[in-house]
């Protein structure tokens, strides 16, 4: 129990220590918008770090990724080649002569980078030896180590599964017909407000000056025959803006976001604080699967870095933390923790403990 506890405290200081608090909503809104998000966990000097990944980066096969459990993966990134030759020092000569990545919208070039692959292939059973970690560039390859864990240094959040397939669907996705209309009657509807402008009707042959239609107040206009006829056209019909009414409401249906919430807004007649956040609770219950993904997230990244400091200590390296506690900092070493992973379980505290208690 004492070393279950030095362990929560040893997760939260490396939660800090790594800024994953600043890394997580990024990730998130990448699930939000194109579906799935991607946290990669990984040690540097000696550190474990934490980092967004774009999701078009992470490549796997379509087919052995049919049922969202692949055993490969890559990711494709695009590295400056000094920070690349300073990684590899022994490459450098090839890292220098790579093939730089060309943008021809990219105006002004600061820096030369080049794409750089990295692979993981997953043991094939408990005991196999078959797992690697490959980093490549086109002309060498930089790396090519065992890799002894099950999974993959990624931690992912998808904003909805998919039926088949690895990677999720966005809220982007989903509003994707809704927006396309809407963009429709936006542009039809900027356009009849170009046309509706005032017009004057002047018969042929009329006697009237142009230069005495003009904005001035109680201008007279001399005419001979027809006088003028001043019209002010319609702009746009009301049943388009009724009708765009409607795909806005139900895009906030699909999203499960109140107009109130996305406004800022409270309700008509609620004005108690419970009122409010029973409302509050009742709203957030269309998100519950998402909440409890967003979770999830931090539960996988932990598991993450309590594998990389398993494999540092297995390196006989020392590897710390600090936790800060309520009243005071304490530095944890993993040598005092140690705990193997069917030694204990790892859940996420609910805001409230008092639900939770016996008492």
């Amino acid at each position: 129990q004492r070393k279950a506890k030095r362990l929560t405290k040893f997760t939260s200081g490396q939660f800090y220590g790594s800024k994953i608090y600043e890394v997580a909503p990024k990730v998130f809104l990448d699930a939000c918008v194109f579906g799935t998000g991607v946290m990669k966990i990984f040690e540097h000097d000696g550190e474990i770090k934490c980092e967004r990944v774009f999701p078009d980066e992470i490549v796997v096969d379509d087919l052995e990724a049919r049922y969202g459990n692949p055993r490969q993966m890559f990711q494709r990134k695009v590295v400056d080649k000094q920070v690349l030759a300073s990684l590899f020092p022994e490459f450098a000569e090839d890292i220098h002569n790579a093939s730089s990545v060309e943008d021809d919208d990219t105006l002004y070039r600061a820096s030369e980078q080049i794409e750089c692959i990295e692979a993981w292939h997953l043991p094939s059973s408990k005991d196999a030896k078959d797992g690697r970690h490959v980093i490549a560039i086109e002309n060498a390859t930089l790396m090519d180590d065992s890799w002894e864990r099950d999974d993959f240094p990624f931690a992912f959040i998808r904003w909805t599964n998919r039926l088949l397939g690895f990677f999720g669907q966005g809220l982007a996705e989903q509003l994707t017909g809704i927006q396309v209309e809407i963009n429709r009657l936006l542009r039809n509807i900027q356009q009849q407000m170009h046309l509706a402008t005032p017009k004057v009707f002047v018969e042929s042959g009329s006697k009237i000056s142009k230069a005495h239609i003009n904005n001035e107040i109680w201008g007279v206009i001399e005419y001979a025959g027809t006088p003028p006829q001043f019209f002010v056209p319609k702009t746009v019909s009301g049943e388009i803006f009724s009708h765009l009414d409607r795909l806005f409401n139900r895009a906030y249906e699909i999203a499960g976001v109140s107009q109130l919430a996305a406004g800022a807004k409270k309700p008509a007649g609620l004005e108690s604080g419970v009122a409010l956040r029973e409302f509050q609770d009742i709203e957030s219950e269309r998100f519950l699967m998402v909440a409890k993904a967003y979770e999830q997230l931090f539960l996988d990244a932990a598991d993450q870095m309590i594998d990389i400091a398993r494999e540092v200590s297995a390196r006989g390296e020392s590897f710390e933390v600090i936790s800060q506690g309520d009243d005071d900092i304490e530095k944890i070493k993993w040598a005092d923790i140690d705990l193997e992973r069917n030694e204990y379980v790892m859940k996420v505290y609910p805001t409230s403990l008092l639900p939770t208690t016996p008492a």
